[in-house]
């Protein structure tokens, strides 16, 4: 077969990629080199053994030719060599209503055990706020169920709050 008919029987599909390979693996780091990232990159691992075993991370150092990734996952079974590719999506979620109520883990896969999430659109977790300004008023109180808070501190339904303490004292 001559190579105009293969390349056409092929399409003109990108068959290449561009990967990098991990140089170093601690606890919770990873050192790549290979790839042009920047900070705040997503780079996906994978295992040149199990090609099941993968993993994402964001770049959070560059150093002259190095990488510095925190995996977002455990990173046991993976080893020197291996090999990291830079996601093109970045890090972005899926989102649509169904999502209001439901559990679910840092990667929005449902915990309650109520099923899937219907995915309407995906949207980058790293955005520009909204405008406080601009924002609609807060008019409709969100009783939390603790008389004191309810009385003096009073929430109200789409209001931000931050919930702060020490570990172990039942936020």
């Amino acid at each position: 077969m001559n190579l105009e008919k293969l390349r056409s029987k092929l399409g003109k599909e990108n068959l290449s990629a561009i990967f990098g390979e991990i140089t170093k693996i601690s606890a919770t780091s990873i050192e790549i080199r290979g790839l042009k990232t920047g900070v705040g990159d997503i780079v996906k691992l994978v295992s040149n053994e199990n090609e099941n075993l993968n993993t994402l991370a964001m770049v959070v150092e560059i150093k002259e030719q190095f990488s510095y990734l925190s995996p977002f996952s455990f990173i046991e079974g993976f080893k020197i060599g291996d090999r990291a590719f830079i996601s093109d999506a970045g890090m972005q979620i899926g989102v649509s209503d169904e999502l209001l109520g439901r559990v679910v883990d840092p990667f929005m896969r449902p915990k309650d055990g109520k099923g899937a999430i219907e995915v309407s659109k995906y949207m980058p977790i790293m955005r520009a706020p909204i405008d406080a300004m601009k924002r609609g008023l807060i008019e409709e109180v969100f009783p939390v169920g603790v008389k004191t808070i309810d009385a003096l501190l009073t929430c109200g339904v789409g209001q931000k709050l931050g919930i702060f303490a020490g570990s172990g004292v039942g936020k």
